[in-house]
């Protein structure tokens, strides 16, 4: 064929005579009464940072925040003509120029943000048209060889002038034909318009990079019309010229046209934003054609399925940079030309080969890239890939990352690349085994070889697997498998069926689903575990039991071995038995028994029931509401976040617990003293003793005779049952006595006391004190500062042995009496004041005089 014919642009004051130019000083051309929008230009181009890019630039672009609505145009008609001539007509129609220019506007409108529409009046050439851009069909003087030109963008003073652009329709490639979708003609009108958006040619200027002529290609190939639009060099010379102006040219603006076009009026983000499939040409015939793919969201397939030809596929978008691949790279078919590159930013996810030998390459996403019939190739590159060769003898390449490989049936090569890779048989249609000591492989494995592959997953059948000294990590699926880790730290998952997992030698892990599974292990062959979905004891020579995420499993250890035992998220029961256990119950609510021996039992979040058993053990609450017992031995217990509750029976028992992590609990059978961020203690069993410390604490004693004291810091101290003795100590505490004839000393501090029912002895110490005789014949005893003692019906005969009587210091409130409407009666008795309610009650003040009482109200002074 020969070469293809030549396209220019034009500037405002070259290659068009004056007489043609399309300007009017007052920047106002009007046809039909109509004016032209007002389009600001800006002069000068912008620097885009790429040398590529700023190549492809005129002088002049428009100024998009100063467009009002869109850029017309008018497809100029006859001379003389109106109505449907005068809009164009058959001159535009013959030769289906009018859908070939529409449709070249609309490849430029799809990518960016721009927005082009036809003029609503006529225009014959007779007088002026508000248009913007004037499009004529004529034959353009003396330059045969010319298809087509443009102005680019100008201005006057202040606003952009209006532009022509003209079409040969002398030429004999003007035809319909030519003009339509993938015609050498039609490529023409999507040139001539990036022109008149601003766009110039790359050999314009000698700064596009390696380009010193307009037919230089430049560098890597790059001045070709497949990467960019504006190039004179036309389709895809690597491939050759098409043998037909009527398929085979470019369709759309390139790769580095759209660029440019993006960053002058940004990028058109609706376009193509749902799952669309794009179907690579597969025949050399009208409508085929190149072109470079904007896709702005979605999951994306390029496609070459059904295809009896080799195809090439490449999911990678062009680079922009100095670089094979910096126009993009061809997806096409075998001698077809036609095909698809990929603009800078668009995404394709996903690519389908056809039924002969394909190239297949993905890109930094995560694809899905089913290779179909033939010998293919497949490469991931990056992220995480889906790799199905299908039929034939495939080589696949998973690349950078977490990849799936799945040869299919044929002698395929699988490499997974880095990443933790998998190559799968799950979809073979009989057994696999796969025999890493002898390299001989059955069923769709047969002549498969791998390397960089780090997991193996088998299919629904009853498979095999040998491993060597390597990690293997092996899912067998359904089907009674046999699985032979070999040395290395192996992961064996049998899957559905009954199966035998042999671990071998090393650190291994065994994946149960039913408590069919067998376990091969051999004493020291390292540290294994048993991952399970069901209730489970430790198989021999297994050392650790997890149960797998989203079941409900209890674990149980060996009376004969020392146990690891590992809950899940749900509520699990984890017990150890006998040796030295090691339990952790991970999320949810647990219940975790340490049996006998020297045990670490951890809660993990949740509210837990955490019990060491015999020996020495360790026990941690974790987050939660936790209940921690020791049990037997010397125990040491850290509650952790959320009120915990300490159970203690031996002295040396600890409770550890960190500052604001919740009010804890400490319940103790034998003699027991709190410490810091520990907040209650109450006696139990045979304890007779509790104190606090210098903090602020709850106290409570049991049915025995106990000594309670508070120590420093506010505390509240509740005797219970038994004749009790009781402190406060400094601060400002609160003494309950509770049952029995206690003794209670408030100490320093503005106390509170109260007997309770026997008969108790109060002392209120230093401090303003409140003491309350409750039920029984008390001694009540405020000691120094101002005191009130509190009487109510039924306290029986209480004796005050150091009332201050006059309202200087002591006070009795009698409230309770008024308000039950009893009275009373105050007669001196010897040296002493007796008070006598009226329902038997009486309170004895000694060494008081009665006529030192003042009464008011309820109260006496």
């Amino acid at each position: 064929m020969p070469r293809p014919l030549h396209r220019a642009a034009l500037f405002p004051e070259a290659r068009i005579p004056a007489s043609e130019r399309l300007t009017d000083p007052s920047g106002l051309l009007s046809s039909q009464g109509s004016i032209m929008s007002s389009i600001y230009i800006t002069t000068g181009a912008p620097d885009l940072g790429n040398p590529f890019l700023n190549a492809l630039l005129g002088p002049t672009v428009y100024d998009l925040g100063n467009i009002s609505g869109s850029i017309t145009y008018v497809l100029q008609g006859k001379a003389g003509s109106s109505g449907y001539d005068g809009y164009g007509g058959t001159l535009w129609s013959a030769n289906g120029a009018a859908t070939a220019f529409i449709n070249a506007v609309r490849t430029w409108t799809a990518v960016s943000n721009i927005s082009i529409a036809a003029y609503p009046f006529y225009y014959n050439g007779s007088g002026g048209t508000g248009a913007n851009w004037v499009e004529k069909i004529d034959f353009l003087g003396s330059e045969s060889t010319e298809l087509g030109h443009h102005q680019l963008p100008y201005r006057n003073a202040t606003f952009a002038m209006q532009l022509e652009g003209g079409f040969n329709n002398q030429s004999a490639v003007f035809t319909r034909e030519n003009n339509a979708l993938g015609g050498y003609s039609f490529t023409t009108f999507v040139h001539e318009i990036g022109h008149a958006l601003g766009l110039d040619h790359p050999h314009d200027g000698a700064s596009f990079p390696g380009v010193t002529s307009e037919s230089s290609l430049g560098s890597f190939g790059l001045n070709q019309s497949i990467f960019t639009v504006m190039s004179y060099n036309d389709g895809y010379l690597t491939k050759g010229y098409s043998p037909s102006y009527a398929y085979g040219w470019m369709s759309t603006p390139g790769a580095f046209d759209i660029a440019a076009i993006q960053a002058l009026y940004g990028a058109k983000t609706s376009a193509h934003a749902g799952d669309d499939v794009y179907r690579i040409p597969l025949l050399n015939q009208a409508g085929t054609s190149y072109s470079c793919l904007w896709d702005a969201g979605g999951v994306d397939t390029l496609s070459a399925e059904g295809a009896s030809i080799a195809c090439t596929i490449d999911l990678r978008e062009a680079s922009l940079l100095n670089e094979v691949g910096g126009g993009g790279l061809l997806s096409s078919g075998s001698g077809i030309y036609g095909g698809f590159t990929i603009a800078h930013d668009a995404k394709i996810e996903n690519a389908i080969g056809g039924e002969a030998d394909d190239i297949v390459t993905g890109n930094g996403l995560a694809n899905k890239i089913l290779g179909g019939g033939g010998n293919d190739k497949l490469s991931g590159e990056l992220g995480d890939d889906q790799l199905y060769g299908g039929a034939g003898a495939d080589i696949i390449d998973g690349g950078d990352g977490n990849d799936f490989l799945e040869g299919g049936a044929g002698a395929d090569y699988l490499d997974g690349g880095a990443g933790e890779d998998t190559a799968s048989y799950a979809a073979a249609s009989a057994a696999v085994t796969l025999d890493f000591t002898t390299n001989q492989h059955t069923g769709d494995a047969q002549g498969d070889t791998f390397f960089l592959v780090e997991r193996f997953t088998l299919s629904a059948f009853a498979d095999q697997y040998v491993g060597n000294q390597a990690v293997d990590i092996v899912f067998g699926g359904a089907g009674d498998d046999r699985l032979e880790g070999g040395g290395g730290s192996d992961w064996l998952d049998g899957g559905a069926g009954l199966d035998v997992l042999v671990g071998g030698g090393n650190d291994d892990v065994y994946v149960l689903d039913s408590a069919q599974d067998a376990i091969v292990e051999l004493k020291s062959q390292g540290v294994d575990t048993a991952l399970v979905r069901f209730n489970y004891q430790l198989h021999v020579n297994v050392e650790i039991a997890k149960a797998d995420a989203g079941f409900d499993v209890n674990l149980f250890g060996r009376d004969d071995q020392s146990d690891k035992l590992v809950g899940n998220e749900r509520a699990n029961y984890l017990g150890g038995l006998a040796g030295d256990d090691d339990l952790f119950g991970d999320a949810g609510a647990d219940s975790l028994d340490g049996g006998s021996g020297n045990d670490w039992l951890n809660g993990g979040d949740g509210d837990d029931v955490v019990y060491g058993g015999t020996g020495d053990d360790g026990l941690a609450g974790g987050a939660g509401k936790d209940w921690l017992d020791g049990a037997s031995g010397a125990d040491n217990m850290y509650g952790g976040l959320d009120d915990d509750i300490y159970l203690v029976d031996n002295v040396s028992d600890q409770a550890i617990e960190e500052v604001n992590a919740g009010t804890d609990t400490v319940i103790s059978t034998i003699d027991f003293q709190l410490h810091g961020n520990v907040e209650i203690l109450r006696l139990a069993g045979a304890a007779s003793n509790g104190f606090g410390s210098d903090y602020d604490e709850k106290l409570y004693g049991n049915a025995s005779a106990n000594y309670l004291g508070g120590l420093g810091g506010r505390d509240f101290i509740y005797a219970g049952g038994g004749n009790d003795a009781v402190d406060g100590g400094a601060g400002d505490d609160w003494l309950d006595g509770e049952a029995g004839d206690d003794t209670l000393a408030g100490n320093t501090g503005a106390d509170g006391l109260q007997g309770g029912a026997g008969n108790d002895w109060m002392d209120g110490g230093a401090g303003f004190d409140v003491l309350y005789g409750g039920k029984g014949d008390d001694v009540l005893i405020g000691g120094a500062d101002h005191d009130q003692f509190v009487f109510a019906p039924g306290d029986g005969a209480d004796r005050i042995l150091d009332f201050v009587a006059g309202g200087a210091e002591d006070a009795i409130n009698l409230q309770a009496y008024v308000t039950a409407s009893i009275g009373w009666s105050i007669a001196q008795v010897g040296a002493d004041t007796a008070i006598t309610l009226n329902n038997g009650d009486s309170i004895t003040l000694y060494g008081v005089h009665a006529t030192d009482l003042v009464s008011q109200g309820g109260w006496i002074f």
